[in-house]
This record gives C-alpha cells, sequence and structure tokens, in this order.
C-alpha cells in the first residue's frame, strides 16, 4: 500500500480504510471501549460498509453518514431501514454483488454465517482498489468458501473476527 492508503482499526469490527483517496469506515460502532478515536473526530467520510445490524457493528453509522454524508452500503433490507432514519445517500446489495464505488474502488458482497436483526442476511466485503485488496469477513463462523475467496481476489489483507462464542475460534479449529 502506498504512503497516502492505510488501514487504521477502531477497535472491535471497527476499521478505517485510506483508499485511492476515499476513506471507507467498516461497522463504525466508535463508541466501543478500544476505539482510539471519538465520534467527534470522525469526519471526511466517503462511504460506511454496514455487515449486519447488530449494535456492535451498526455502531454509530447513522449519526456519522449524517454528519458526513457518506454514502452507506449494506444488504438491501438493513439500508432501508437507514434511509427511513434519514440516511441520505445508500446502496443496497445482497451476498454475490458488486458495485463500483469510484473508477478505482469496487466492493463484493461476500457470504457470512451469523445472524441479523431486521432482515437481510450478515455479510462481508472484499473491497478492491489499486493499492490493495481487502476483505473484511464481518461476524462469522468458518467456512470452506473463504478459500475460494481467497484464489479470486488474491486478498492482499484479511479481517477475521476472532472470539469463540459468537465468532471463530483461534483455539479450537473444527474436528471431524
Amino acid at each position: 500500500m502506498s504512503a497516502q492508503s492505510y488501514i487504521k482499526w477502531l477497535g472491535h469490527a471497527a476499521f478505517e480504510i485510506m483508499l485511492s483517496g476515499k476513506k471507507i469506515l467498516i461497522d463504525p460502532w466508535i463508541s466501543n471501549p478500544l476505539s482510539p478515536v471519538s465520534l467527534n473526530e470522525i469526519s471526511n467520510v466517503d462511504f460506511i460498509l454496514i455487515t449486519h445490524d447488530h449494535f456492535d457493528h451498526l455502531g454509530e453509522t447513522i449519526d456519522i453518514a449524517k454528519k458526513t454524508n457518506a454514502t452507506v452500503v449494506g444488504v438491501f433490507e438493513l439500508v432501508n431501514y437507514l434511509s427511513e432514519q434519514g440516511v441520505k445517500n445508500t446502496i443496497g446489495m445482497n451476498v454475490g454483488g458488486s458495485v463500483k464505488l469510484t473508477n478505482e474502488i469496487e466492493v463484493y458482497v461476500t457470504p457470512a454465517l451469523h445472524s441479523s436483526s431486521r432482515g437481510g442476511v450478515p455479510v462481508g466485503y472484499i473491497i478492491r482498489a489499486p493499492e490493495a485488496t481487502i476483505y473484511h469477513a464481518g461476524d462469522t463462523g468458518l467456512f470452506s468458501e473463504m478459500d475460494l475467496l481467497g484464489r479470486l481476489f488474491k486478498i492482499d489483507v484479511a479481517m477475521l473476527p476472532i472470539g469463540s462464542l459468537f465468532t471463530m475460534d483461534p483455539d479450537k479449529p473444527p474436528t471431524h
């Protein structure tokens, strides 16, 4: 990645990514106890990607989108809910879909094995840009298609949930 591109962990599943001059937030739960920034410090956001609607992933999406006029990308049912809450710019998608956010940045929606509250399904994202291809798996358990995603997209950075009770467990691989 170039000096102008970066990935910054904001605690829990939240990330700030700068690619091709665009700031992307994923699952911006900024009020989480490990976040190195406050909500007041979040500015100039171009896109927000939401993996699912649990509080620890949806986070402060509505406030940030209203404050920055960012475009929120998520599962169709979720972005419809966000539109009802006053978010002006949304892109509704579903697993297997892709969208060009800019001429240089394309986003692919991947499966995630988890739950959601307001309909739709939880997802992950692959973000392709000239600087890097990034995979944010969302909250998920391990599934065999992760290998296929790696081969198809030549992923440079993978953000995987490790936590056991609700997601994958690093200490206990599946047994036969």
